[in-house]
């Protein structure tokens, strides 16, 4: 517990500039790593929402 909020209070240290690239590497190693929804079932909640193509592509 001690190691996170010291993490959390390096993190609150930095300037906004920092926060934001923090966050961009988060995001991106996130993307990589999520498992990805297979193209069935999401052309079937296409279909059950009732979307046109143009709103679904």
């Amino acid at each position: 517990m001690a190691n996170f909020e010291r993490s959390l209070q390096l993190f609150y240290a930095q300037n906004l500039s920092q926060k934001k690239t923090w966050y961009a590497s988060v995001a991106a190693v996130y993307d990589r790593a999520r498992p990805r929804y297979p193209q069935a079932l999401i052309q079937q909640a296409i279909a059950l929402a009732q979307l046109s193509a143009a709103i679904a592509s």
